[in-house]
């Protein structure tokens, strides 16, 4: 079966590729095992996530689609549903993670108390909208869940039942299928050590007022690994991502007895590879020890993360915190005893909460001194007492009650659907932060606002910046790339540059779209311009531009920039007296003598040429076109019919072996690079195959060169395919090789990267300008058949590498964005010498 995985949008975080989500990786690793195929959808940081979804579900062959979410999460977790819903009503929508838990969870508990109230209604709305939930841990669950027939819901959160995992069962878990997702795009630094994550155990016995999982046996019940387990994922980690950072996200690493025996395996895989890797995790505050922080540092942990809460001693009691404050204040002392820094996880808006208690908090954080810290405003999560044990205010119809026994402090919380609402979770200083919580005290308002204070006076003293964090991206499925981090500056307009264009579109685009020319009447109006488009008529280029001339062609604009050689458009600007830009991508590598000599004519008739490499330049020189009237501008990615990119990570699973894809026009001057290419595998003895795409006068002969090296089923020659079809291909395949260098501009190689596959291409023409040797891809002299194989051998057995290479591709196409090419076109263009 095929099955589509989602993670939705965190679109409440500060960042949201910090860190991958595991659980669902996991889900995805045992069906990879089972022999399904996996689809992984990662919509983290994509801004019009349901626009992706739609794209992704039209053109996608699974059956079913399975969603994770967190509560927070829920909100886009509901619109991807829709999207889902629109795009693919035949298909099965399961949703499975920590939010259906919760839920299901305090609807359990409701049913036992014969107390049907908000969970009971929470999860009725989900059973109407997911066809499937899968509550509690979900490895084995999901299999249940997929098949024909499935009941409403798949309970992994009965310890009774052989759907919960047992220790056993998790140490024999294949790792999370990180290869699914774009790794490289996750960042995140323990002191300056790029990272990632794992998760070495599961569950906190602890019975915090305020935690939603104090309910469901998945979250409560401690499941641990072997500590032989979990080093082989940390050195599984660095040998295939490099990384010398991880981040455990247990719950609390010191609840397991084996805590200090992990820590010394660590150390010792450590010093057996001669490396120096840095850790950062959780601990519970009350049960650490010198023993551990020194066991810790010396595994590499630099970092701890404890939620101590509150410095209220009263708050602390309601809270069930099980700590005292003097607990919380020697457990920091112990991590700085041993050189750890600490991040102190606080939260206000508890029952009981006062300003006097908010300011003990403040105070606390001032005198022991953390290294950093949060301080959030409580949530009441289903799941939790604050939801679970709360009751209906007497006059208020949407605000729940919920009392703490041992002292009678209460909590007032107004109703959220979680399906619609997430602003409550997290924030910044500056009215990022909203309360649906209050006390007896303190309104919502005056919660938000102490918030702010204790948060800004605690950084300002003890000198702790704010965190910083990065926007969600938009998802451009019209150029099928991401903008770049940085938004390039953008210069105001020349004085007196305002300037009528009139852009020609390409007239043999695929269906008739024209990214260029869109994109500059898009972005002219912010240099001050007005831009237009026309298409030309089709015909004899004579005729066609006596007509266009008799119809009063560009009488009313200042200049005209015609894409791709159109020569009725160019000769017609000259006849109407218009300076004209011609952009010109192909090399005509090929051509007969007769069609250059007019590619040539009208290239140098044009006042302006835009080229998009150094090479096309170098042919444009030879043409006998004046340097100073050539402009060489990056090429910009309009991966128009491209579903998918790797920074979103809609990525199928990689074949076994060693797949390669290369591709083009196969004539008289490519066949010896793609001959290079087979000769290339031929000389393999490892499992490889390449697929062939592209048709051309000389495929006949490219297909007798594949019989005489004998390569039989190791070469598929899948003729011309549309653009789609390609990254396909692309997507699934472990490199792609481009064979010739006779382009203008290498665009498929430029496509491979935009689709996580790594380049290897012949040291010619205009590819060595995009792909940097050892950097972003591999180059190997042209006809060098044993340097492509030793290409493919290093490739296959260098431990990280293809990440690396797929790391820099991404910020390859990222360079390739409209920002920078448009407003260098534009720039050009007001080169011209416009007649008055």
């Amino acid at each position: 079966m095929r099955v589509c995985l989602i993670t939705p949008p965190s679109i409440f975080l500060l960042d949201e590729r910090v860190f991958m989500t595991l659980g669902i990786l996991r889900v995805a690793a045992v069906l990879e095992n089972a022999g399904h195929q996996v689809e992984m959808l990662d919509l983290s940081g994509i801004d019009n996530y349901e626009e992706v979804v739609k794209l992704h579900a039209r053109g996608s062959k699974a059956e079913v689609f399975g969603l994770t979410a967190t509560t927070p999460q829920m909100p886009a977790a509901y619109r991807v549903t829709q999207a889902l819903r629109q795009a693919r009503p035949d298909a099965r929508v399961i949703l499975g993670g920590p939010h259906i838990t919760l839920i299901n969870a305090a609807y359990k508990g409701e049913l036992a108390r014969k107390t049907p109230g908000r969970a009971v209604t929470a999860m009725q709305k989900m059973l109407e909208t997911y066809d499937v939930l899968v509550p509690g841990d979900g490895e084995e669950a999901v299999f249940e869940a997929i098949k024909p027939g499935a009941p409403k819901v798949v309970d992994g959160d009965d310890p009774k039942s052989h759907l919960f995992l047992t220790n056993k069962m998790l140490n024999e878990l294949p790792f999370p299928a990180r290869h699914l997702v774009d790794a490289p795009s996750y960042k995140y630094t323990i002191d300056g050590v790029p990272a990632m994550s794992l998760i070495a155990q599961l569950g906190c016995p602890f019975a915090c007022g305020f935690c939603g999982g104090r309910e469901s046996p998945m979250l409560r019940r401690v499941r641990t690994r072997s500590t032989e387990n979990v080093v082989k994922e940390i050195a599984h980690l660095h040998d295939k991502y490099g990384t010398n950072g991880f981040m455990l996200y247990d719950d609390e690493l010191n609840v397991n007895p084996k805590m200090v025996e992990l820590m010394n395996a660590i150390a010792a895989e450590q010093k057996k590879r001669g490396v120096e890797w840095r850790l950062r995790g959780f601990i519970k505050s009350q049960l650490f020890t010198d023993e551990q922080a020194e066991a810790m540092y010396r595994a590499g942990f630099r970092w701890i993360l404890t939620g101590f809460e509150s410095g209220s001693p009263r708050i602390l009691q309601n809270i069930n915190k099980k700590a005292t404050r003097e607990e919380n204040t020697r457990c920091v002392e112990i991590a700085k005893r041993h050189g750890l820094k600490v991040k102190a996880l606080m939260s206000i808006g508890h029952p009981g909460e006062s300003e006097k208690t908010i300011m003990e908090t403040r105070d606390w954080l001032l005198e022991s001194k953390p290294d950093d810290f949060d301080v959030t405003i409580i949530t009441t999560y289903p799941g939790t007492p604050y939801y679970d044990r709360a009751v209906q205010h007497p006059t208020m119809k949407n605000v729940w009650v919920y009392t703490y026994e041992a002292t009678g402090d209460r909590l007032y919380g107004y109703e959220v659907d979680y399906t619609q609402v997430a602003d409550y979770y997290k924030g910044d200083p500056d009215g990022g932060y909203k309360a649906y919580v209050y006390t007896d005290e303190l309104s919502a308002a005056k919660l938000v606002s102490l918030r702010d204070q204790v948060e800004r006076e605690v950084r300002s003293t003890l000198n702790i910046p704010f965190n910083a964090g990065r926007p969600a991206q938009r998802y451009e499925h019209s150029m099928g790339q991401l903008p770049p981090r940085s938004c390039a500056s953008r210069r105001p307009p020349p004085r007196g540059a305002d300037v009528r264009l009139l852009l020609i579109p390409d007239a043999t685009s695929p269906n008739g779209e024209d990214a260029f020319c869109r994109e500059i009447v898009k972005r002219a109006p912010a240099r001050g311009h007005e831009a237009r488009m026309q298409m030309v008529p089709n015909g004899p280029p004579d005729a066609a531009a006596e007509l266009l001339v008799s119809q009063g062609f560009a009488s009313d604009v200042d200049a005209v920039v015609v894409n791709s050689l159109q020569p009725a458009a160019l000769i017609a600007a000259r006849a109407a007296g218009k300076p004209a830009a011609l952009r010109l991508i192909e090399s005509y590598a090929g051509a007969s003598p007769d069609s250059l000599s007019d590619v040539k004519r009208l290239a140098c008739a044009a006042n302006l040429l835009i080229v998009p490499s150094r090479h096309l330049a170098g042919i444009a020189a030879g043409w006998g076109v004046a340097e100073s009237r050539v402009r060489v501008i990056p090429y910009a990615y309009d991966q128009i019919f491209a579903q998918q990119i790797a920074l979103v990570t809609v990525r199928s699973s990689r074949a076994r072996g060693f797949t390669l894809v290369t591709a083009g026009v196969i004539d008289e001057g490519s066949l010896p690079g793609f001959e290079t290419v087979l000769s290339a595998v031929a000389r393999l003895r490892m499992d490889v195959h390449v697929t062939v795409i592209g048709g051309g006068p000389a495929l006949p002969a490219l297909k007798e060169k594949a019989q005489a090296l004998l390569l039989g089923e190791r070469v598929t020659f899948l003729g011309d395919l549309p653009h789609p079809k390609k990254m396909e291909y692309f997507r699934s395949a472990k490199a792609f090789v481009e064979p010739s260098g006779r382009q203008g501009f290498p665009s498929l190689a430029l496509h491979a990267l935009s689709e996580g596959c790594p380049v290897l291409g012949a040291r010619a023409g205009a590819l060595p300008e995009l792909i940097r040797d050892g950097e972003n891809g591999m180059l190997y002299a042209p006809g060098d058949a044993a340097g492509l194989a030793e290409h493919i051998i290093t490739l296959n057995t260098t431990p990280g590498l293809s990440l690396r290479l797929i790391a820099e591709g991404v910020r390859t196409v990222e360079r390739h964005s409209w920002d920078a090419t448009a407003a260098a076109t534009l720039e050009a263009i007001e080169t011209l010498e416009v007649k008055a």
